[in-house]
C-alpha cells in the first residue's frame, strides 16, 4: 500500500452494505471532487 492507502479500504469505510448504485456514485463523485480518486 501506498502513502494514500487502499482505495477499496476507503471506500469499503464509506459504502454500507445497503447502499445501492446510486449512493456509491454519490459517494465516489464526492470523492472525485475533492481529489481523494482521480478519473481514469
Amino acid at each position: 500500500m501506498g502513502p494514500r492507502g487502499d482505495i477499496r479500504e476507503v471506500i469499503g469505510k464509506w459504502v454500507r452494505k445497503n447502499d445501492g448504485p446510486e449512493e456509491v456514485e454519490q459517494i465516489l463523485d464526492t470523492m472525485r471532487k475533492y481529489g481523494k480518486i482521480k478519473e481514469h
